[in-house]
């Protein structure tokens, strides 16, 4: 198996078993993409002294 085939079934294991022992109600919230309009995590944020 390719490294990327072998990610996906371990992605679709993963899904499963949690899916198995999660209400339904929990699953989309632990499985869609972070919030596009949160703060930026300031350890990604450049220091102001580097801005001149």
């Amino acid at each position: 198996m390719a490294l990327t085939e072998t990610a996906n079934f371990v992605f679709v294991v993963i899904y499963i078993s949690v899916s198995h022992s999660l209400p339904d109600a929990t699953l989309p919230r632990l499985i869609r993409t972070t919030n596009p309009n949160r703060r930026s995590d300031k350890a990604f944020t450049p220091h102001p002294t580097n801005s001149a």
